[in-house]
């Protein structure tokens, strides 16, 4: 398009440099205020809610702990940590020992908390300030794997077995990621929960029978979790001959002896009788 008849070649010239700068200040003030409502955004202070928590399970599954991390704008000598059913308050929080670990700086919190005394089930977790203001907020799903160790007959002592878990979680999966741990367990057995990621396809196997006559593994093959809460259990049974006591042995019993037989007796002649 041409210049208009009426505006000078100068006049124009000069219009176009001085739109050039207002347009790139323009531009400059668009992207700060994107990245301004973007920090807006994940800020605990955020419409008034609670930031996002980001919530995984440990790498060492029999710690049954998860860990987290969130922003936070919590003093660290204020905050604590909390655990609610899905949707409740913190006013409603449950009662259990979270031993809880929490670090707040420049504005970053993480942290871990155990969930031993949890029943398996979905759960939020909150990171909260003074007067119970909640900061951070989290959810996720606790389903667990328990390895129940099971020793029949005379195990020698000293026997120890090692029973093997795996856990993997397909690509692209959920949060967490798998795991394979050796369970060492002592010839009274034992039983050791595991806590699974959610999606995972676990496996059971005995690597470390400790001699046993027979070992059994129940419920120990493509244990697949959903998204939804769950709990499994497999049963690893080794089984030892049981020993024979001192003065339990069967004892000979005594031959039988064979009688004499008896001599069969001599006739007896009667004489005849001629009285008459």
């Amino acid at each position: 398009m041409g210049t208009p008849a009426h505006i000078s070649p100068k006049l124009a010239t000069a219009t176009a440099r001085l739109r050039r700068p207002i347009l790139a200040m323009a531009a400059t003030l668009a992207l700060a205020a994107g990245l301004f409502a973007l920090v807006l955004d994940h800020s605990p202070a955020s419409a008034g809610g609670p930031a996002p928590m980001h919530v995984t399970p440990s790498e060492d599954p029999t710690e049954q702990r998860f860990e987290f991390e969130s922003l936070s704008d919590c003093r660290e000598d204020e905050a604590d940590l909390a655990v609610t059913e899905p949707g409740d308050r913190v006013e409603d929080a449950i009662d259990v020992d979270l031993d809880g670990e929490l670090t707040i700086e420049g504005g970053q919190a993480t942290g871990s908390f155990s969930v031993a005394e949890l029943e398996v089930d979905d759960y939020w977790i909150h990171l909260v300030c003074e007067e119970e203001f909640t900061n951070a907020q989290g959810a996720f799903t606790l389903s667990r794997l328990t390895v129940d160790k099971v020793v029949e007959g005379d195990v020698p002592g000293g026997t120890t077995f090692e029973v093997g878990a795996t856990c993997e979680v397909p690509p692209n999966g959920n949060p967490g990621d798998g795991f394979e741990v050796a369970l060492d367990f002592g010839e009274q057995g034992g039983t050791t929960p595991l806590l699974v990621p959610v999606g995972a396809v676990c496996d059971v196997e005995v690597t470390d029978d400790g001699g046993a006559q027979t070992t059994e593994v129940e419920n120990g093959e493509e244990l697949i979790y959903g998204s939804a809460p769950q709990a499994e259990t497999t049963t690893v049974t080794s089984t030892f001959p049981e020993e024979e006591e001192e003065g339990e042995e069967e004892e000979d019993e005594p031959e039988e002896e064979d009688e004499p037989e008896a001599e069969p007796a001599e006739p007896v002649e009667e004489e005849p009788d001629y009285t008459g």
